[in-house]
Order: C-alpha cells, then sequence, then structure tokens
C-alpha cells in the first residue's frame, strides 16, 4: 500500500480500517490475537478519528503496521511500545492518541464504528477494495488496480505503473522452443 500510496495516492480515496478479524461476542470484544491487538487497534482507531485527513494517519498506521509486521502474527504486545515512536514519527500527539484509547467509552465506540466498517464477508486480511470490488491481487497491484479503475484523466504515474505491470507480465510468459530445429 505505502507504494501505490506514494505513486498514485493523489488518485486514491483511502479508507482505512482497522478492526482485522476482531468481533462482538455476547457484546464483548475478541481480536483474533488477544487482547493487545484489540488495543493496537485502538491506538490506529484513535489516531484515525484525531486525524482524520488521510495524509495525517497514513504515516502513524504504516509504521504501526511495520512494527506488527516485523513482531510477527499475534505480536501485539510487541507492538505496543511503538505506538509513542509512531505517534512522533508521524509528528502525530501521542498523549492525544493515548488518551482516546485510555477513555473506555471512546474507544469502545471507535471499536464499534470500526466493526460496522469492516465487511462481514471478508475472509482475509487485509481485505482491500477497490470502488466497492474486491481487489483481484489482494492490495499487491494496488497502484496498477487503482489506475485502471479510475476514471478521470490519468496521471502520468499511471503510465509506468501500467508499463511495469506489463514488463513483469511479459518477464513472467515462458516461452517454449520448438525441439525440431
Amino acid at each position: 500500500m505505502k507504494k501505490a500510496v506514494h505513486r498514485v495516492g493523489n488518485i486514491m480515496d483511502v479508507t482505512l480500517v482497522p478492526f482485522g478479524n476482531a468481533r462482538f461476542v455476547n457484546g464483548k470484544l475478541e481480536c483474533q490475537h488477544g487482547p493487545d491487538e484489540c488495543t493496537v487497534n485502538s491506538f490506529e482507531q484513535c489516531a484515525i478519528s484525531l486525524y482524520p485527513a488521510f495524509s495525517e494517519h497514513f504515516p502513524y498506521y504504516l509504521c504501526i503496521e511495520q512494527a506488527s509486521a516485523d513482531c510477527g502474527e499475534g505480536g501485539g504486545h510487541c507492538v505496543l511500545p511503538y505506538t509513542k515512536s509512531c505517534a512522533a514519527d508521524a509528528s502525530l500527539d501521542y498523549s492525544k492518541i493515548a488518551a482516546c484509547v485510555n477513555d473506555h467509552t471512546e474507544s469502545l465506540k471507535l471499536q464499534h464504528r470500526f466493526a460496522q466498517l469492516t465487511p462481514a464477508n471478508h475472509t482475509y486480511v487485509p481485505w482491500v477494495l477497490i470502488d466497492g470490488e474486491l481487489s483481484k491481487s489482494q492490495g499487491d497491484d494496488l497502484a496498477k488496480e487503482v489506475c485502471h479503475a479510475y476514471k478521470g484523466t490519468k496521471p502520468a504515474a499511471c503510465r509506468s505503473v501500467e508499463e511495469e505491470a506489463t514488463t513483469r507480465a511479459n518477464a513472467n510468459t515462458t516461452h517454449t522452443c520448438p525441439t525440431d530445429w
């Protein structure tokens, strides 16, 4: 996603939904990888709520997600220490984000809001939608898919994105030579 945002972010309208495979069971929030994952989701949700402009909250979200990838699956406890440095790196006020997370009424309200934004039928994460349709590449070719879906005058970056995709596709094509040469 980072590459797509860098290349064609000016034609993207992105809504990040940090909820993953969490769910409410009998009114209680359960996250796939335990309560620390729920807390990490709250940090991301609060940042999005407090800093609604994508350009403001995306660097924070990206930093948290990179820390999560470095920690491995279920590493919410490993990610929590990064919430403060990621806020500093993204020039966001950590004290505001932490206050939101620690306000249990507000954080629960946000968990419910992001639960409602999460498609009930999703079977994996990230669940990437482009114009309401599931990404055919699961977001791996997001820039190409965005350029293809874009209805306006395409920026120059789309031309280079599409050329790269064609070059990649051609490089992956195997040619079999006849054996009777």
